[in-house]
């Protein structure tokens, strides 16, 4: 299996370098930059992340929290994070959350798939699999 990294500022001169190098030495390589993210999510990015979790790994119930006093508080009601999948989903990873008022269950998702929502959505993430579940998770306001 692959390991995966994620490059952020891909299109600059050492983010595109180090994406080719770490390219070059078979590593999965997401490489993800402001200018194109946000442009194919339609938001101002402001934080990238990836997380890894561990077999066993329970994020209990939970809506996203955007009380950072870094960020613009006067657009926080357009405040959205984007959680995208780097691989494939595999045995024992899951993901539930409300929307219409109902529950969702998703187990099958494929590299390259994702979510986007905001504060409201209540949401959870299980990896009861043997092999550890990546996620990168894309922080911004939605463009006007």
């Amino acid at each position: 299996m692959k390991k995966v990294v994620v490059i952020t500022g891909a299109l600059g001169g050492m983010g595109s370098a180090a994406c080719r190098l770490l390219q070059s030495q078979d590593f999965f390589v997401i490489g993800i930059d402001n200018s194109v993210g946000g442009q194919q999510l339609g938001i101002d990015v402001i934080t990238v992340s990836s997380v890894m979790k561990e077999p066993g790994t329970v994020f209990p119930l939970h809506r996203d929290n955007f009380n950072n006093p870094l960020w613009d508080q006067t657009r926080v009601d357009q405040l959205v994070r984007a959680l995208i999948f780097p691989e494939d989903c595999k045995i024992g990873h899951i993901i539930q959350y409300i929307e219409d008022r109902e529950c969702r269950t998703r187990a099958n998702w494929v590299a390259g798939d994702g979510f986007m929502w905001d504060n409201q959505v209540p949401h959870l993430t299980v990896n009861a699999g043997m092999q550890p579940n990546y996620t990168m998770q894309i922080t911004g306001f939605l463009k006007k």
